[in-house]
């Protein structure tokens, strides 16, 4: 059971400023060098061009000189934007601090609006603090003050944030109702921006729990609304949001329609850089859709068109989405030019959540390709700057990276450890993928152990966490677990209903991977009930070994053949066993046939299939050097029918995949049957 995850991007549609800047923009020349506020002046122009350090400086001047004359109104404007650069710099410890201190003054002071306000700004730092409790105390206390002061503006921004609190805790109901209340208040103060801001992310709530059409009426509302605001390139970013609901409920025509929608607003508008956010979303769809070749296209304008806007940032998100694209492609070279081009963005700006974003993206496309070193000190050197900049939860999900290493060396113990730190991490967080990730790897630790009933209380536990995800992929996979479980509890009974579960499932979503592995385990299952009938398991083997040579694995090709083999081995074993004969080798043949005609008829003619020697030495470079996309595969057989010799051909190829070097010693280790087979004359 292998997981592989990408670091997702916020869902959030409108930017919310933390701290108003009090100063006004006035030319510097009319102050003196000495005045506070040329120096606040400085450090606000500083802050707009994200030099956050030259900000701190500039308003720790500012504080000296208030603090010499005693003027604390000034103090605690200072420490309260310092706190904020702090926070631009994701040091969210010394944020606090100085937050603290001019909340003390402004008590001190008796402001209630100051006061109000430094409670606000504490609890958008709790929240991103993920000190989800704190934050809820903070923002109460600032709305009493507001509710004092008739402030209903400030009172609907700190609704709002609450609402946050609660979504991101997984607890829908809470913030849909909190985020209606915002909506109401922002609505009475016609503060369309704001207004159209709750819906959408009551809408979020309602996608969440699984009301997408009520959903869908609250996004063309705030469409609607941002619209008739003049709001548009907001309104284009609803329109994308609602292309990104329907994708996760497959509805991926309709969210094309959705997109091209969007693509015409953006149009109209003078900022070119909303095209490119167009562009991208185009992309994720092509990608969640399959297309990758679309998906790439996209990407790749919508690259050109940022760096045109210069809006690096965005730059570098999407050379993100293009490098792990490349790299479920197989696509090494370019993998790792665009990681390398996204990273130096990042560095240059000085933004460290992001570069350990890469470096997590760069240690899963290492480990994806073998190269098991590189992986993991990628991995290490993202868990340090995620530990740096306070990021839990991206630092949780980082961690189930090196977990994974662990676990596949069979270190057990200590991937144990790394599974219960991202528990611990990703607790209280709306995360329930990532935490199901985590547990399931604790259940495959305790089977490996031989903790069966821990094992399958695992499974269960990351079973009713994909559930509410509706993951049904994951879902499929865990019936599996928790079927084997049972089976070496002697429960072999009850694990039936799971495997025909999990193989319903697969059959459903056409998941081949999991579709063999479930008629294995029923075949496993039936040779293990006392009234199990020995042509009917011969069937069900039949049938894995007919799926698996259908469906190569998407990632760690050398596992199709190793499955290949060990159903092959079981299959004749079992007949052995059973005094049967095996299948009709030529009716088996006819399948093959059957399912190449049905290729054909697909993609077109291809040329007549390779047999013999040339048929194996094309499957070693084609399937097991990686490539799973056709119309590569095709260009590989092109190249490979003009081979002169193709023994020094598969070598070549196989140098050239680098990645797959490591997986092929791997295979010689643990499957010498496989490498027998298929490796050991080419390789060596």
């Amino acid at each position: 059971m292998k997981y592989h995850f990408r670091l997702l991007n916020s869902k959030s549609l409108f930017a919310i400023l933390i701290v108003t800047f009090t100063a006004a923009v006035i030319p510097v020349s009319a102050f003196s060098e000495e005045d506070p506020e040329v120096l606040f002046q400085q450090g606000y122009e500083a802050y707009k061009e994200k030099k956050y350090e030259d900000a701190v400086k500039y308003f720790g001047d500012a504080y000296s000189i208030y603090k010499a004359s005693k003027n604390e109104d000034g103090m605690a404007q200072a420490l309260n934007n310092i706190g904020l650069m702090k926070f631009y710099l994701f040091k969210y410890n010394d944020a606090e601090r100085y937050y603290l201190m001019a909340l003390a003054i402004d008590k001190k002071r008796d402001v209630d609006k100051d006061v109000a306000s430094d409670l606000y700004n504490i609890g958008v730092l709790y929240y991103h603090m993920q000190r989800y409790e704190e934050a809820l105390f903070s923002f109460s206390k600032s709305a009493e003050l507001y509710r004092g002061l008739e402030n209903d503006q400030k009172r609907a921004e700190i609704v709002y944030w609450v609402g946050k609190v609660h979504y991101e805790q997984g607890e829908y109901v809470a913030a849909a109702n909190f985020y209606a209340a915002a909506s109401d208040i922002h609505m009475k103060l016609l503060d369309r921006v704001g207004y159209a801001r709750d819906i959408v992310a009551l809408a979020d709530c309602l996608t969440d729990l699984g009301r997408l059409d009520k959903a869908l009426d609250l996004y063309e509302e705030a469409v609607k609304v941002l619209i008739a605001d003049e709001n548009v390139e907001s309104a284009v970013n609803v329109k994308i949001r609602i292309a990104e609901s329907l994708e996760e409920n497959g509805r991926y025509e309709t969210a094309k329609e959705y997109l091209d929608e969007a693509f015409k607003m953006a149009k109209k508008e003078k900022d070119k850089g909303i095209q490119g956010t167009v562009y991208t979303a185009m992309g994720d769809l092509y990608d969640c859709s399959g297309d990758y070749e679309e998906a790439i296209r996209n990407y790749y304008k919508a690259i050109e068109i940022k760096k045109e806007a210069k809006e690096l940032g965005d730059v570098a998100k999407i050379q993100r989405k293009v490098g792990s694209l490349w790299g479920d492609l197989m696509m090494f070279i370019e993998a790792e030019k665009v990681f390398g081009e996204a990273r130096l963005i990042y560095q240059v700006g000085g933004d460290k959540v992001n570069e350990a974003v890469v470096l997590n993206s760069l240690g899963n496309f290492y480990l994806k390709v073998g190269e098991i070193d590189e992986a993991l000190d990628f991995l290490k050197k993202a868990d340090e700057m995620f530990k740096e900049t306070n990021r839990d939860k991206y630092r949780g999900i980082n961690l189930l990276g090196i977990g994974e290493i662990l676990y596949d060396s069979g270190d057990y113990k200590e991937a144990r450890a790394v599974f219960n730190e991202v528990l611990k991490l990703l607790t209280g967080v709306k995360d329930k993928k990532h935490r199901a990730e985590a547990i399931s790897y604790l259940a495959l630790i305790d089977y490996r152990e031989g903790k069966y009933s821990s094992s399958f209380k695992n499974f269960s536990d990351a079973l009713s966490l994909y559930r509410e995800e509706r993951s049904k992929c994951r879902e499929a996979d865990l019936l599996i677990g928790s079927g084997l479980a049972l089976m070496k509890m002697g429960k072999a009974n009850v694990a039936k209903g799971f495997f025909a579960e999990s193989g319903k499932i697969a059959k459903e979503l056409n998941l081949g991977q999991i579709i063999w592995r479930a008629t294995y385990c029923e075949a496993l299952l039936m040779e293990a009930l006392p009234d199990g009938k020995e042509e009917l398991i011969l069937s069900r083997l039949e049938t894995a070994l007919f799926v698996v040579q259908q469906n190569p694995p998407e990632l760690y090709p050398d596992l199709l053949g190793a499955r290949l083999v060990h159903v092959e081995d079981l299959f004749k074993k079992l007949a052995e066993k059973r005094g049967l004969k095996e299948p009709d080798a030529e009716a088996f043949a006819n399948k093959e046939k059957n399912a190449m005609n049905e290729l054909n008829d697909f993609f077109g003619n291809a040329p007549p299939p390779l047999t013999g020697d040339d048929a194996e030495f094309m499957e070693l470079f084609v399937k097991k050097a990686g490539v799973v996309n056709y119309s590569r595969e095709k260009l590989a057989e092109d190249e490979f029918r003009k081979a002169d010799n193709r023994d020094k051909f598969a070598i070549d190829l196989l140098k050239a995949q680098g990645g797959y070097l490591n997986a092929l010693d791997r295979i010689k280790d643990k499957n010498p049957t496989l490498w027998d087979r298929y490796f050991k004359e080419v390789y060596e």
